[in-house]
């Protein structure tokens, strides 16, 4: 079935199928595909690895190598660069990749099933994920000017509407809804007008696979700066549109401190192009140049939904900072009701 067919060509056909999960979880589609193929100037290990040879030892020795990886440079040389929850995320797409190849006809369910037989990695044997911390709105406040303005506007929707960082990250223009009736899959329905509120219905986000639609309401604040990227039918928050700004600190470091990196800007002409949107990998570490820049503790973009979703519950109570973070509620099967957007409406005209 599988034949001669190799593991990067199954990749391939799934990235650009409609079931690839691509759209809510870029980054770590992205990194799965770095970590086994490689890239043109260094190979992975399974750029030239058939499907019929990649087998549960393969990908166990895989995840080992994974478990094994460290930083090469900089403050964290020498220390180890993921954690187990990203290494069983990693692990988890691959088997996602070979199921799918099942349901295709590329690949034998038995060769599929017996990657299941793979133990994740044991604890204490590896990196855990750091829990996140709340963080200062302060700090945050002194590091944004370090941003390009379009860093700058995606984090501060984070902070009023408390969403994960790719959810803003993703968004395009066609997908704010300024006025009109939007309608659910679970049949709830909120008129936009009457509730003087923008929403936008995310149809890629962390719980979509679960059948759960996320919608993002925006209240005055968030409008105004909304506004200004209107225009078009592209990505909201583009990197091209942040290049001016980067060239600019750069010339200014190079014109008070005569050092600056000599590495090529993206855009430039005959070097690397800027990507279509913003990822979330990329928002984290301009946050945390920018946290050096500002002399203020570095923290995780992420972390600015746990602190401000703190401050709606505090605000409206903890069932109305559920329905506007898009929590799916325990004892609810299908989603939003007509009583859950209009709570989350609320909340978005008077925090939002």
């Amino acid at each position: 079935m599988s034949g001669e067919l190799y593991l990067l060509e199954l990749w391939r056909a799934w990235e650009a199928s409609p079931q690839c999960p691509t759209q809510n979880s870029r980054d770590d589609f992205g990194r799965v595909e770095r970590y086994l193929f490689g890239t043109q100037a260094e190979p992975g290990p399974h750029v030239g690895t058939l499907i019929k040879d990649f087998t549960a030892r393969d990908l166990r020795a895989w995840q080992t190598h994974l478990c094994e990886l460290k930083y090469t440079d900089g403050k964290l040389k020498g220390k180890l660069r993921l954690s187990r929850d990203t290494i069983r995320q990693c692990v988890k797409y691959v088997r996602k990749c070979f199921a799918w190849g099942v349901v295709e006809g590329k690949v034998e369910q038995n060769h599929a099933g017996s990657l299941l037989l793979v133990d994740p990695p044991a604890k204490k044997k590896v990196k855990e994920k750091q829990k996140r911390r709340s963080i200062s709105r302060k700090d945050s406040d002194k590091m944004v000017p370090h941003l390009s303005p379009p860093l700058q506007t995606a984090i501060g929707l984070l902070w009023l509407t408390t969403a994960r960082p790719s959810e803003v990250l993703g968004l395009r223009v066609e997908d704010i809804r300024q006025s009109g009736l939007i309608l659910l899959r679970s049949g709830a329905n909120l008129d936009l007008e009457e509730e003087k509120v923008w929403a936008a219905v995310l149809d890629a986000h962390k719980t979509a696979e679960k059948g759960f639609e996320r919608v993002l309401f925006f209240g005055p604040r968030s409008q105004a700066l909304l506004t200004p990227y209107l225009s078009g039918n592209d990505y909201l928050f583009k990197p091209s549109d942040g290049r001016a700004f980067q060239l600019t600190a750069l010339a200014q470091k190079l014109s008070t401190t005569g050092k600056g990196s000599k590495k090529p800007v993206k855009g430039e002409a005959g070097e690397r192009r800027p990507g279509e949107f913003y990822t979330s990998h990329a928002l984290a570490k301009a946050v945390e140049k920018a946290c050096r820049r500002a002399k203020v503790a570095h923290f995780s973009p992420y972390s600015i939904r746990h602190t401000a979703s703190a401050a709606v519950r505090d605000a409206f109570g903890k069932e109305s900072a559920s329905v506007f973070m898009g929590h799916k509620p325990k004892d609810v099967t299908d989603g939003y009701v007509g009583a859950d957007l209009k709570l989350a409406a609320k909340v978005a005209r008077e925090f939002a």
